[in-house]
């Protein structure tokens, strides 16, 4: 039962880290700007990709919104720790 959790650690822990290298590498500094551009991204990239699966799944509209919604409040979590460390 265990094991169904490791590829979530997995990806979120992968998708961290990637955030954390974007936003050196952009230079984003502050908590408040850190948690902009992840927002930016969450909003782009995850919910972006949750809104053509779903549908093309034939899934509810409201399973978009909450998996959206999921990552994006996560990332801007995220970016607002990363973003403050710099």
């Amino acid at each position: 039962m265990a094991l169904i959790w490791v590829p979530m650690i997995v990806a979120a822990s992968v998708t961290s880290i990637l955030l954390a290298v974007l936003i050196v590498k952009v230079g984003v500094h502050g908590g408040m700007a850190g948690a902009f551009f992840a927002l930016v991204m969450s909003v782009v990239f995850r919910a972006g990709g949750h809104v053509i699966n779903n549908e093309f799944a034939g899934r509810p509209s409201a399973v978009t919104v909450i998996d959206s919604g999921h990552d994006i409040v996560a990332m801007t979590i995220a970016g607002a720790i990363i973003g403050a460390w710099q």
